[in-house]
């Protein structure tokens, strides 16, 4: 009950914030966060005539999405180890990460640089930018992510994506913790 009571918390702080994201940019915005071994996304935010897949509080797997990559790339080390070791990595395109060594490179540098991408992993034409949602001592809470099935997302527009998605990320955190009298601790 208190988990589902602090994702609450978290999307309502978080949707303000997100939804004219989308409007301004023309793309999907998610929230998500990690449960068992599969994404559930608190927050979808696109605009209407934008068509993708992905629906509030459904879950997806981890392995083949932005959002799914920075989560698992937040895990300790053993809880990684299990998981890798648990899952089945079916390619869902030609891009699909479907080979556990190859996905624990990958969040190894996803961990690194602080931030992934998806390049057509999960559906074909589809990319998508991710960063992480931390807490003030630095805790991985969600991860938000910008989609759009034009792949100048992840080449030409991922620094202007990645500055913009990290402002999104300390202003949901900031929102939290900061001048709030919410917290997800409590």
């Amino acid at each position: 009950l208190a988990l589902r009571i602090r994702q609450r918390l978290l999307a309502r702080i978080a949707r303000p914030i997100l939804v004219p994201l989308a409007t301004d940019m023309q793309v999907t915005v998610h929230l998500g966060v990690l449960e068992g071994n599969m994404v559930t996304y608190l927050i979808k935010a696109q605009p209407e005539e934008y068509g993708l897949f992905s629906r509030e509080n459904t879950q997806l797997d981890a392995y083949c999405s932005a959002v799914g990559k920075v989560l698992l790339a937040g895990l300790p080390d053993n809880q990684l180890e299990s998981y890798l070791a648990d899952g089945d990595l079916i390619p869902l395109t030609q891009n699909t990460i479907s080979d556990a060594q190859c996905l624990h490179k990958e969040l190894v540098r996803i961990r690194k640089r602080g931030f992934a991408t998806d390049n057509e992993e999960f559906e074909n034409g589809l990319f998508c930018v991710s960063v992480p949602v931390r807490s003030p001592d630095n805790r991985l809470l969600a991860a938000v992510s910008i989609s759009s099935y034009c792949r100048t997302l992840v080449k030409e527009r991922r620094a202007e994506a990645l500055r913009i998605l990290s402002g999104v990320s300390a202003e949901i955190s900031k929102g939290l913790y900061g001048e709030s009298k919410h917290s997800l601790d409590g």
